[in-house]
């Protein structure tokens, strides 16, 4: 039983859908090959650094909910402004109900080596299933929607090699509440309302 018409998308999500998040199609910058002259004269090449476009990291509270464990692809890369995208999952069992999120975010990196402002949209499409639990446990009722997410923080990523990945941020997000009344078959509230949330994350850059 879906309490969400997905045909009708969001204005959120349309300005998302057009926002560059097609990793495989993503250009990287070219580096500048630097010399260095020895004492007899001789000019070597210095082979640029290795850029580092992915990271894999986990995160507490942010557009995920609880929790998430996200990849995170740099697909635009310019000396003070990065384009990036991100995926990610979280699974949650409650005594209650089990829950899903699949998590799509696109974010503006300003700033230059490793230290950055980041900002941007995000998407949580989030399903719950409800089930009665007693000697014949069995599931009564699902539900899902999507969630809208914002992003406003800092990120630490060393661009030029494989290292330490640090993100936090303000993520308040949209999303509708349930009614449980009856806690077997709790109603998706249609108005939709904002809450302030935050989020911190840990990984690897790669």
């Amino acid at each position: 039983m879906k309490q969400e018409n997905m045909t009708n998308k969001p204005f959120c999500l349309k300005i998302l859908g057009l926002l560059p998040m097609l990793i495989l199609f993503a250009q990287p910058s070219s580096a500048q090959v630097e010399t260095d002259t020895l004492e007899d004269g001789t000019i070597i090449k210095i082979p640029p650094p290795v850029p580092v476009y992915n990271a894999f990291f986990a995160e507490l509270g942010g557009t995920g909910g609880l929790y998430s464990l996200n990849y995170d692809r740099i697909l635009i890369k310019y000396e003070k402004i990065k384009i990036t995208a991100r995926a990610g999952y979280a699974f949650m069992p409650y005594t209650g109900d089990l829950t899903q999120n699949f998590i799509a975010e696109n974010n503006y990196l300003f700033g230059k080596a490793k230290k950055f402002i980041e900002a941007g949209l995000g998407i949580n499409y989030y399903r719950a299933s409800f089930y009665k639990v007693g000697e014949t446990p069995m599931f009564t009722f699902e539900s899902d929607q999507f969630i809208y997410a914002f992003r406003l923080g800092y990120r630490f990523q060393n661009m030029d090699a494989e290292g330490f990945f640090f993100r936090a941020a303000l993520t308040p997000f949209c999303a509708r509440s349930y009614n449980y009344a009856d806690p077997l078959h709790p109603i998706l509230e249609e108005k939709r309302k904002l809450y302030f949330w935050a989020g911190i994350a840990l990984g690897v850059g790669f």
